[in-house]
C-alpha cells in the first residue's frame, strides 16, 4: 500500500525452487516433492496479474496512473470516505498502483511468491490468504496511516511473505520435512529486508505490517494448512480440493476460486460506478450557481457543484467551496461581499489598480511560489485582478478578484499536480461566465 507519493514495492527471496535441492543438498524426496509442485499451473497467481494490469490500464485511460483524481475516483483507500461508508476501497486499493514502476515491482514480487503457496494451498486457501491480508494491510493503513491516499499491492503481498515464512513452523503435513528447513533458512530475508526498506520516507509502514501480520496469523492459525494430509501416494504431496491434480474435486475448487476472484472485480466496478473517472476523459458539463446574496452567478464544472463548505466571515464576505480534492481535479472558492453602493467605471479601474499594487507585494499562500506576475486581465466582459501560485508538486492555486455592480467578489481555483487534459482551461474559463442577477 502505498500514497499517491510513494513507493512501496516488496523486495523479494526465499521462495523454494527446484534448483535449491542441490545447494542444499536436499534428499531426492523433496527433489519429487518440488518437481511435482511446479507441474501445477498457478492460474489464481495470473488472474491476479491479470487484474492488476486491466486496473492500471484502465488509470492510464482515465486520466493517468499518478493523478491522485484518477485513483480516488477508481478506489484508493482513504481514511474519510471508507468511515463514510465506501468500504470497497479496502479491497480496491490493493488493485491500484502508482506509475510503471509501482506496478512493476509489485507484479514482479506477485509472480515470484504467489506461484509456490498457491501449490502448496491450493487455490481457494491461496487467494483467501491474498485478499483477507490485502483487506489487513488497508485497514492498519486507514487507522494508523494518516488521511492520505493510499494504493498498492504490497499489503497483500507482505502477507503472502509472512505466510511463506510461517508456513516453515505451521506444515504440518502440507510440507516435507527438508522443504520445511529449506523455507526456515531462507524464508526470513525478504521480510528482513522490505522491514528496512518499510522506513523509506513516503512508505506505507502500517499497509505493510498489517498485511504481514494478517498473513502470518492466517498461516499460524492452521486455517490454511488443516486438511492438506490427502497426499498422492508415489510422491507425498498434499494435494488440496482445488488443485488441478485432484481430479476428483477440481469443479468445485476451482469455482470458489472464481468467485473469490470476482470480488475485486465487483468492488473496482462499484467505485467506478460510484465516482465515474470516465468523466476525466472529456471537457466537463457545466452548470451555473447562484452565489450567496443572490446577486452574482458563475459557470463552474457540474460534478463540482455540490458544496462542501458554507459560511459568513466576521467581516461579512460570505464564503462557499464547490468540490473536493482530491476527488475533483479542482475545487472552487467563492467570495461575495455587498458594497455600500455600486462604483464608477474610473473608481472600478483605481480600486482593481489598487488591489494589484496591493498583491504584487503580498507574499504567497503558504506552500507555494509566485508563478507569473500579479496583473489585471479581462475574460469576456469581466475584469480581474489575477494572481497564480504553484507548489513544489505541481499543485496550482489561482485568484481572481473583480467588483461587479455593488458586489466584490474573490475566486480561488486550487488545482491537483495533474489535472486532466480535457480539464486544463476549466480554472480561466470561470471568471469570465460570471454574471449579475436581476437583482442587481
Amino acid at each position: 500500500m502505498n500514497s499517491v507519493s510513494d513507493a512501496n514495492t516488496p523486495i523479494e527471496g526465499g521462495v523454494p525452487t527446484e534448483e535449491d535441492s542441490e545447494v542444499h543438498g536436499a534428499s531426492s524426496g523433496a527433489d519429487e516433492y518440488f518437481s511435482a509442485l511446479n507441474r501445477i499451473t498457478p492460474w489464481a497467481t495470473y488472474l491476479l496479474l491479470v487484474i492488476n494490469l486491466a486496473a492500471f490500464s484502465l488509470e492510464a485511460l482515465w486520466g493517468g496512473t499518478t493523478s491522485s483524481t484518477t485513483l480516488w475516483r477508481m478506489g484508493a483507500e482513504s481514511r474519510d470516505p471508507v468511515l463514510a461508508g465506501e468500504f470497497w476501497r479496502l479491497i480496491t486499493a490493493a488493485f491500484l498502483h502508482v506509475g510503471p514502476m509501482h506496478l512493476a515491482m509489485n507484479m514482479w514480487a506477485l509472480w515470484v511468491l504467489g506461484p509456490f503457496l498457491e501449490r502448496v494451498l491450493g487455490i481457494t486457501r491461496f487467494l483467501s490468504l491474498y485478499l483477507v491480508a490485502a483487506l489487513g494491510g488497508s485497514l492498519c493503513s486507514m487507522l494508523f496511516g494518516g488521511h492520505h491516499l493510499s494504493a498498492g499491492a504490497s499489503g497483500a503481498l507482505w502477507g503472502l511473505m509472512a505466510a511463506q515464512f510461517a508456513l516453515a513452523f505451521r506444515a504440518g503435513d502440507a510440507l516435507p520435512a527438508e522443504a520445511c528447513a529449506r523455507v526456515r533458512s531462507r524464508g526470513w530475508q525478504p521480510l528482513l529486508i522490505n522491514l528496512i526498506y518499510s522506513f523509506t520516507p513516503g512508505i506505507s509502514m502500517s499497509a505493510h505490517l498489517g498485511g504481514g501480520v494478517t498473513g502470518g496469523l492466517m498461516m499460524m492459525s492452521g486455517l490454511l494448512t488443516s486438511r492438506l494430509n490427502e497426499s498422492s501416494a508415489e510422491l507425498e504431496l498434499p494435494m488440496p480440493d482445488d488443485h488441478p491434480l485432484a481430479d476428483s474435486a477440481k469443479r468445485p475448487g476451482m469455482l470458489t476460486g472464481l468467485v473469490l476472484l470476482a470480488l475485486p472485480v465487483a468492488a473496482l466496478g462499484v467505485a467506478a460506478w460510484h465516482d465515474q473517472p470516465w468523466e476525466l476523459l472529456h471537457a466537463p458539463p457545466h452548470h451555473r450557481v447562484i452565489l450567496p446574496g443572490d446577486l452574482l452567478s458563475i459557470e463552474i464544472p457540474t460534478s463540482l457543484t455540490h458544496v462542501r463548505k458554507a459560511s459568513t466571515m466576521a467581516n461579512g464576505v460570505s464564503d462557499v467551496v464547490y468540490g473536493d480534492l482530491p476527488r475533483d481535479p479542482f475545487v472552487v472558492e467563492v467570495q461575495t461581499k455587498l458594497l455600500d453602493r455600486e462604483l464608477s467605471g474610473e473608481e472600478t479601474a483605481a480600486t482593481l489598480e489598487a488591489i494589484r499594487i496591493e498583491f504584487t507585494k503580498a507574499q504567497p499562500p503558504k506552500g507555494y511560489t509566485a508563478d507569473g506576475t500579479t496583473q489585471i486581465v479581462k475574460q469576456g466582459a469581466v475584469s480581474s485582478v489575477h494572481s497564480s501560485y504553484r507548489a513544489a508538486n505541481g499543485a496550482k492555486y489561482g485568484q481572481w478578484i473583480t467588483l461587479s455592480g455593488r458586489c466584490w467578489m474573490r475566486l480561488i481555483v486550487a488545482t491537483s499536480a495533474e489535472v486532466p487534459n480535457a480539464w486544463m482551461t476549466e480554472p480561466d474559463r470561470i471568471i469570465g461566465t460570471l454574471q449579475a442577477s436581476a437583482k442587481q
